[in-house]
């Protein structure tokens, strides 16, 4: 503890806590006994404050400055409430300030912002609305007290603090609770017009913060231009954090564009590269991005944007800690992996925030090994916490999701590695239940969808089921719904959906699980019936979404009952969307009504709405079933000479079904040949299904032995062969292929009938 010095001055200096030690800053109190003085118990009260002591802030409050010093009793209650407001001891505040007997601005300021630090903001508004009542003024005054500019801030404060606070909670902020801080703020605001304060810089600034947070951009904006001349740059800050925050990136990387520009004599902080990053990433989210020779897909606009920013905050990137993560984030939305792994590793330090961020981009940009691998590296330097496994697990679930998309002659290695993330997966939970994160209702979730997405829905009923209540949200009732459809089990995702109505503290549905259910509904064998059935819930729920609408039409697609579909279709005129249409599209080219699909392209391309591979994929599927080959090969070629879209596996597996079934097999064989896709067990069993059909031994033969080098033990292969043989009467061929069975045949060896 620093001793008295003669050369202490009455108003004893406390400098800026960030870089003082305790020592100095609680150097008055050891004054107070040698040189008591009026100036040494403020600094000394101060000096609590900054320091966080409130144990020794109560021994201060013994020598009361107004008791012992001649402090005003104001005064010194004014310093203890402040004092214990910053040690995060409201209460103690709210009892000096019960206590007092005449109140004055300070006063009610320094409790408005002890309640903002500790969270309880509505207490704090509360205390605002009472300091401008008649009464408060102090005892026995009629009038509330004069307030000043920091009264508004306060108040302002604890607005944006309570938005701050809800969309942090979990569970987000809804609508009405935004509209309710909105009036709130206007209140201050028409109260602080007529106090006079609403021209100060920090009233403005305040004022500006909670419009944008509040998603009032019009209000926040129209602060913001009346401030022309003395904006500093947190005016700057807050009107580009409130475009970002309300899904208008581009407005906030122009205004970040204009306040950049010459004529503007404020300098960019590290926070305002650090939300001009945010835009980019929130640019990247909204950016369809083009596919790479790799097959990534890259968000190259945002991603220029990106880097324009980073070259210019090179200053304080690496040094920021905020902005370096930021990067991190932006870079990994884009689908630049080696920037982010190149802002990672620039950055003079790593916390958990960076590791997640990195770990999270290589899972979402289809690297879930990469991912995983960063969370095992992770945990020396850096304990990981809630979302550290949330990374983690959806890295497993994409793992497990991708080896579902392999053809099936890759069939015993996806089970190998399914079986493989199913263990990294259940690892992953002991390390959760260690950690306590198992009650985080966004890890119960990714819990669930990693073990349905391996397949294992015992595990992941159970966790859903040991899971209480309230650490279950609508995502984790979605997560189990779907990995139900997804595994084939159509009635325990409907008994899901009817529990999701029955049992008290459970979420309402929302679009995401009536498509989950529509999805199990149509695959049972009552299709129709479930489809319609959930289809009145939707009705009765008011669930008039866009997702709910497509999910419909696709699932009466699926089900054959293309009236309904229509029906579907036809109440969604002003949300239609290229994903509704080629919903419907895929229900008609299922039933070979070839006229109505062409109908609708020529309907699409009328109404301007944008074509993809999936609408192509819906009209060579038609015309296949309707024999059209010539005009199949026709509508292949304007897929890319007209349309720009690149046909994909599923567009030539199209072409040789529809050459097959037109007894077209040469050409579908040259097509197979000329594809710049390798062949698998879809492309060639598609061949030997057409040779079966039209009895050509020799093609089908080829095509068998093909099938025999991928997958030795395709039974189905094996099947097709044998009715082929059997179909043009050569017994001893057929009894020769009936007689090996598929699991004994060595699939490098060629057969050769």
């Amino acid at each position: 503890m620093w001793k008295c010095s003669s050369s202490l001055s009455p108003r004893f200096w406390i400098p800026t806590p960030s870089w003082v030690p305790p020592d100095l800053l609680l150097a008055p109190l050891s004054c107070l006994d040698r040189s008591p003085s009026s100036s040494l118990w403020l600094a000394a009260a101060k000096g609590c404050g900054i320091a966080k002591e409130v144990e020794i802030g109560r021994n201060l409050e013994l020598h009361r400055g107004a008791q012992r010093w001649g402090l005003d009793a104001m005064v010194a209650s004014n310093a203890l409430i402040s004092m214990y407001a910053k040690c995060g001891s409201v209460t103690d505040a709210r009892v000096v300030f019960d206590g007092m007997r005449r109140r004055d601005v300070v006063s009610w300021t320094a409790l408005i912002l002890g309640y903002v630090e500790s969270g309880q903001e509505e207490v704090a508004l509360a205390l605002f609305s009472r300091s401008r009542s008649r009464g408060e003024g102090g005892s026995g005054s009629s009038y509330p007290c004069v307030p000043d500019a920091r009264l508004f801030v306060a108040a302002l404060k604890a607005c944006t603090s309570l938005i701050t606070r809800e969309e942090e909670d979990g569970a987000g902020i809804n609508d009405c609770d935004r509209y309710r801080i909105l009036e709130t703020g206007n209140a201050i605001h028409h109260n602080a017009v007529a106090s006079g304060h609403a021209s100060n810089l920090f009233v403005q600034n305040s004022l500006l913060a909670v419009y944008a947070k509040c998603g009032s951009l019009a209000s926040a904006t129209r602060i913001f231009e009346a401030m022309a001349g003395h904006r500093d740059v947190v005016s700057w800050n807050s009107l580009m954090l409130g475009y970002v925050d309300s899904g208008e990136p581009r407005l906030a990387l122009d205004l970040f564009a204009r306040m950049t520009q010459r004529s503007v004599a404020i300098s960019p902080d590290a926070r305002t590269f650090l939300i001009a990053i945010k835009a980019c990433a929130g640019l990247a989210a909204a950016e369809e991005g083009e596919l790479l020779a790799d097959g990534k897909l890259a968000k190259t606009k945002a991603l220029e944007s990106s880097m324009a920013i980073h070259s210019q905050a090179r200053a304080c990137s690496h040094t920021d800690m905020f902005l370096a993560n930021a990067l991190v984030t932006s870079y990994a939305k884009c689908g630049s992996l080696l920037d982010a792994r190149a802002a990672f590793d620039k950055a003079v330090c790593h916390d958990v925030v960076s590791w997640n961020a990195l770990i999270l981009g290589c899972a979402e940009n289809e690297e879930p090994a990469m991912a995983l691998e960063l969370q095992s590296r992770m945990e020396v330097p850096c304990k990981p916490n809630a979302p550290t496994f949330v990374a983690a697990l959806k890295a497993c679930s994409i793992m497990a999701a991708n080896e579902d998309l392999e053809p099936r002659d890759a069939k015993k290695k996806q089970q190998r590695t399914r079986a493989a993330t199913l263990e990294r997966g259940r690892v992953l939970h002991s390390q959760i239940v260690s950690c306590r994160c198992e009650a985080d209702v966004f890890v119960v979730s990714a819990l669930v969808d990693m073990y349905a997405k391996c397949g294992s829905m015992g595990d992941a009923r159970r966790v859903f089921e040991e899971t209480s209540s309230r650490s279950r949200n609508v995502v984790t009732w979605n997560s189990i719904i779907l990995g139900y459809a997804d595994n084939g089990d159509a009635s325990s995702a409907l008994e899901l959906l009817g529990r999701m109505g029955l049992e008290g503290e459970c979420p309402a549905p929302n679009a995401l699980t009536f498509a989950a259910a529509l999805k199990a509904g149509c695959d049972g064998a009552a299709g129709l019936e479930t489809v319609k059935a959930i289809h009145a819930h939707v009705s009765r729920s008011g669930m008039e979404d866009e997702i709910v609408q497509t999910s419909l039409v696709d699932s009466y697609g699926k089900c054959g009952s293309i009236g309904d579909c229509e029906l579907v279709f036809g109440g969604l005129v002003p949300s239609r969307n290229s994903v509704t249409w080629n919903a419907l599209l895929a229900g008609h080219s299922r039933v070979g009504a070839f006229r109505r699909t062409v109908e609708l392209f020529h309907q699409m391309l009328e109404e301007t709405v944008p074509v993809s591979s999936v609408t192509f994929v819906c009209l060579l599927t038609a015309c296949s079933h309707a024999g059209l080959v010539d005009t199949g090969r026709r509508y292949f070629e304007l897929m890319v000479s007209t349309f720009g879209v690149s046909p994909s596996l599923e567009h030539y597996h199209c072409l040789v079904d529809m050459l097959g079934r037109a007894n077209r097999i040469k050409e579908a064989v040259d097509v197979v040949a000329a594809m710049p896709f390798k062949p698998t067990v879809v492309t060639w069993t598609t061949v030997l299904s057409a040779c079966w059909k039209w009895r050509d031994v020799e093609q089908g033969r080829m095509a068998f032995e093909k099938l025999v080098r991928l997958d030795g033990r395709d039974d189905a292969a094996c099947l097709l062969m044998a009715k082929l043989y059997g179909s043009k009467g050569m017994w001893e061929e057929q009894l020769k292929i009936q007689a090996f069975s598929c699991r004994e045949i060595d699939s490098n060896a060629q057969y050769h009938g």
